[in-house]
C-alpha cells in the first residue's frame, strides 16, 4: 500500500494535478480546497506527508502548517508548502516548493520525506 500525502490547495486546477500525480505514482492523495477543511479531515486521515498551498483563503499555509506541528499525533508528519510567491519568513515546514513546479520533483521531494518515516517501506 502506498503512503497518503494530504494536498490543501484551493486552486481546483492546481489541487487536481497534484493529486492526479501522486495518484499516477502510486501514492493516496486526500485533498481539500481549504485550511479549516483540512484540520477537520486531517485527525481522521493521519497522512504520511502534507502538501500545503501558502496562499489559502482564511488560514494562510503557515498558521495550518504551526496547528499542524502542534497536535501531537500530526508533529512528526513532513509539510511541503508551495506558493507562487516568496517562501514565507518563518514556518515550520519541512520544505518549499516554488510554484509553477515540475511533477516529477514534487513526486521526488514526497517520496524523500515519506521513505524518512520510520517503519517506511517504501
Amino acid at each position: 500500500m502506498g503512503h497518503t500525502v494530504f494536498v490543501v490547495e484551493d486552486d481546483a486546477t492546481v489541487l487536481r494535478l497534484v493529486s492526479v500525480t501522486l495518484r499516477a505514482y502510486g501514492y493516496d492523495a486526500i485533498t481539500s480546497s481549504n485550511a479549516e477543511g483540512a484540520l477537520e479531515k486531517l485527525p481522521d486521515e493521519m497522512p504520511d506527508v502534507i502538501i500545503c498551498d501558502v496562499q489559502l483563503p482564511g488560514m494562510n499555509g503557515a498558521q495550518f502548517t504551526d496547528l499542524v506541528k502542534a497536535a501531537p499525533l500530526l508533529t512528526d508528519t513532513p509539510v511541503i508548502l508551495m506558493s507562487a510567491h516568496d517562501e514565507p519568513q518563518q514556518h515550520a515546514a519541512q520544505a518549499f516548493v516554488s510554484k509553477p513546479f515540475d511533477s516529477l520533483e514534487m513526486v521526488r521531494l514526497v517520496e524523500e520525506l515519506a521513505s524518512a518515516l520510520p517503519g517506511s517501506t517504501r
